[in-house]
């Protein structure tokens, strides 16, 4: 299937409170339960900064306390694990900088990491992270990781692959410039409009698909698709793309970084966005979502608050 089908703006802001649930991929048959249950977020941005109002509104005060909102209702529906899409927190500044000093505050940066972390630890269960550019912001890799650990994976791994009963999930990180280098926490080398999946992650998705066993489902914080936004979509993403499809396993890729959110279908594949948890004022802008996978290949998301309603 090669035409997309891309969900307007209307469809995907639905009432808040909503609880809806609609497949992503397949038709699920009447006797089948689910292979695993992953609760999904992204896009929490915590940080001490005043509202910003682009993208919908950025609302840092209630991040955490809608990450909290949603780190509950999944422990309550006894999600498998949960997985944070990426920009897991924001920059902070420094009050009284000197003249021509970086007005950027690593040591608070820091404490905002490991508070959204705890809030995230709430989870009773496994839990992993999606490197986003924001959290490169004043930390290089390495210390990200070493903050926000993900179980069985080496520190020095931010994309990496695990299963979950007898689903591989894969990891991506397009947190490259288009030299095909690390961002860094210095910020000197990068700019949040260019993303890309190298070379050597390119070689080792090939070989991650290829030993895959049973179904596939991808992370990544940037979108892939090519319904995403400009400035939005990593830049090989049809590289990326082809080789998903062709690989015949990939019940489905969630991403982040576009903050409203959306969902398309190319080439078999759907492609699922998840609306930010900072954007908009009130508690039920909230946005978070569980995803069920089948041993038919079906996924099917309940979205909370911000519901989605899909239509393949």
């Amino acid at each position: 299937m090669t035409a997309a089908k891309n969900m307007n703006r209307r469809a995907f802001l639905a009432s808040a409170g909503a609880l809806v649930a609609y497949p992503i991929w397949g038709k699920v048959p009447e006797d089948e339960k689910p292979l695993v249950r992953v609760g999904l977020v992204t896009d929490i941005h915590h940080a001490y900064l005043p509202e910003a109002w682009f993208d919908n509104g950025r609302f840092y005060d209630r991040a955490l306390p809608r990450l909290e909102e949603a780190i509950k209702v999944f422990n309550e529906r006894r999600s498998d694990l949960v997985i944070e899409l990426g920009d897991f927190k924001d920059i902070a500044k420094k009050k009284d900088p000197k003249p021509g000093e970086d007005d950027r505050d690593k040591e608070t940066v820091i404490k905002l990491t490991k508070e959204a972390e705890a809030v995230f630890a709430q989870f009773n269960g496994p839990r992993y992270h999606v490197f986003g550019n924001h959290d490169n912001d004043m930390l290089d890799k390495p210390e990200f990781t070493a903050l926000c650990p993900n179980p069985g994976i080496p520190p020095e791994k931010t994309y990496y692959a695990f299963d979950q009963n007898g689903v591989t999930f894969i990891i991506l990180d397009g947190n490259f410039n288009l030299k095909g280098e690390d961002y860094t926490g210095s910020k000197i080398n990068w700019d949040w409009r260019e993303s890309l999946i190298p070379p050597t992650q390119i070689a080792w998705l090939k070989e991650t698909l290829a030993a895959a066993k049973g179904h596939v489902v991808v992370c990544i914080h940037q979108r892939l698709d090519s319904g995403a936004r400009p400035l939005h979509r990593v830049a090989n993403g049809a590289e990326v793309q082809k080789i998903l499809a062709d690989s015949q396993k990939v019940a489905a890729v969630f991403q982040g970084h576009d903050h409203i959110g959306g969902y398309m279908k190319e080439r078999g594949v759907g492609y699922y966005t998840l609306r930010a948890i900072v954007t908009g004022p009130q508690r039920e802008n909230n946005a978070y979502a569980e995803a069920a996978v089948y041993p038919s290949g079906a996924v099917v998301v309940t979205g909370f608050a911000q519901a989605v309603t899909v239509h393949i």
